[in-house]
């Protein structure tokens, strides 16, 4: 309060009130969240790190099979030359009177396995070279020059989304 020289009082009054709300206790929600974080971020890491594991493991595989197919050809190679060699010279020796048929038999048995271990050491290089490239990720049409067409899911989905199961094909058949 405060007196006027007329002698008239005037009174000044100004209140503020603010009112806030903070937990005293909340019963350890807030650690709990953190820990529950934590320990999925673990779980996170630990599932990236099996999957890596994986990987490496899958790829390092790919490559020796990859390596010891290579190695298989170069063998299935020269036992196929050697064979080749030894059937001629069985031949020779049963022109001259030294080997029977059987042995001729038996010798063009020889070469025919050692052609069919080639062909199946081929055909395991190609899958290893195959399994190589899908452990590092680069099995894919474009890579391997096939002419085949991309699969676009969302047009196969705009082909089919009205069509009744089994009645029809995206090609409208």
């Amino acid at each position: 309060m405060t007196t006027r020289p007329d002698g008239t009082t005037r009174t000044d009054q100004a209140s503020i009130t603010a009112q806030a709300t903070v937990p005293i206790y909340d019963g350890g929600l807030a650690a709990s969240q953190v820990r529950q974080a934590k320990e999925t971020l673990a779980q996170s890491r630990l599932v990236l790190d099996q999957a890596r594991r994986q990987i490496e493991q899958a790829v390092t595989t790919a490559w020796v099979m990859n390596e010891g197919a290579k190695t298989a050809i170069r063998a299935g190679e020269a036992e196929v030359r050697a064979s080749t060699s030894a059937l001629e010279g069985v031949r020779k020796e049963n022109l001259a009177g030294a080997r029977t048929l059987i042995d001729v038999l038996n010798a063009q048995q020889d070469l025919t396995a050692a052609r069919a271990r080639l062909i199946q050491a081929q055909r395991d290089r190609v899958v290893a070279s195959h399994t190589l490239l899908a452990a590092i990720g680069r099995l894919d049409h474009k890579r391997l020059a096939l002419s085949t067409p991309d699969y676009e899911p969302q047009t196969h989905y705009f082909q089919v989304r009205d069509a009744w199961h089994g009645l029809r094909t995206p090609a409208g058949q």
